[in-house]
């Protein structure tokens, strides 16, 4: 079975902790935050061709994605366990 570039990354036990240590620091975040503004700003220039528009919130989505895994590489997913009663409380 092949596993996920997360999967296979998180078995490097130092570099899963190295990066945890990063995510949790404040100025690696602030600069997180600048480049994704900056790359925001960037990628919302004014147009009036919906190509370039359109092309421009794709960059913008991009960003934001890419942020996101980066900073949520070393969380473990959370399994939603399964309701055991399925009977509704019809007096409440």
């Amino acid at each position: 079975m092949m596993t996920s570039p997360k999967q296979r990354f998180t078995e490097d036990k130092t570099a899963f902790a190295q990066h945890n240590e990063l995510t949790v620091n404040g100025p690696f975040l602030r600069a997180c935050d600048a480049a994704l503004l900056q790359m925001l700003h960037q990628a919302a220039r004014p147009t009036d061709n919906p190509s370039a528009a359109l092309a421009g919130f794709n960059r913008m989505t991009g960003a934001v994605e890419f942020l996101r895994h980066l900073l949520t590489l070393t969380e473990k997913p959370t399994v939603q366990s399964k309701p055991t009663d399925f009977n509704l409380n019809h007096k409440a």
